[in-house]
């Protein structure tokens, strides 16, 4: 009996070490996020269309952002989104302006910015290379008479993330922007 009970002690001993001698663990983190984009917009004047300008355009879920560092910080811009706007009967009145305006200020969300640092990040929304406010600005010309042609809206965003702002774990970040845009059509 007393030799079983000590082959069962040593038994366990040699369990409980190798349990102790765990291989070194490495984490990574992901982020998933998706949107649900709006629906496709037509209105009785002019609408927002493909490239082709018949195909109403719906904007994308997604606008990636790229990462570079900086002397300051870290810099992501995006890629282009490009949608256009185009006369739905009529045209554009001859020397008038495209205009587009943010409805509020762009929205920051994420992981990637420590909280108490949320106000010294900076995000510029941009169209056609106008960077957009919350008052009107003119973001194409038209010149010419009888112009229903579409009329191309380069859309990109830039977000400026200070040192002192981001999050040492890295993390996530999502801009959000609602952008209003008016033409006048004869």
């Amino acid at each position: 009996m007393n030799k079983s009970k000590m082959a069962l002690g040593i038994t366990l001993l040699g369990v409980s070490i190798s349990s102790i001698a765990a291989p070194t663990n490495g984490s990574l983190t992901f982020s998933f996020s998706g949107q649900i984009p709006a629906t496709a917009t037509a209105g009785t004047g002019w609408a927002f269309v493909q490239a082709d300008g018949t195909t109403p355009y719906t904007a994308p879920a997604n606008i990636p952002l790229v990462s570079k560092n900086t002397t300051s910080g870290l810099e992501l811009t995006s890629s282009l989104a490009t949608f256009y706007v185009k006369p739905s009967t009529g045209s554009f009145t001859d020397a008038s302006n495209i205009t587009a305006r943010l409805v509020a200020n762009p929205t920051l969300l994420g992981t990637a910015i420590i909280a108490s640092q949320l106000n010294n990040v900076t995000s510029s929304i941009y169209i056609n290379g106008t960077p957009l406010t919350t008052t009107s600005a003119k973001v194409y010309t038209i010149s010419g008479s009888s112009d229903s042609t579409p009329k191309a809206m380069g859309l990109s965003a830039s977000v400026e993330v200070p040192t002192a702002a981001r999050n040492p774990s890295g993390g996530a970040i999502q801009v959000m922007a609602i952008l209003q845009v008016a033409a006048d059509i004869t």
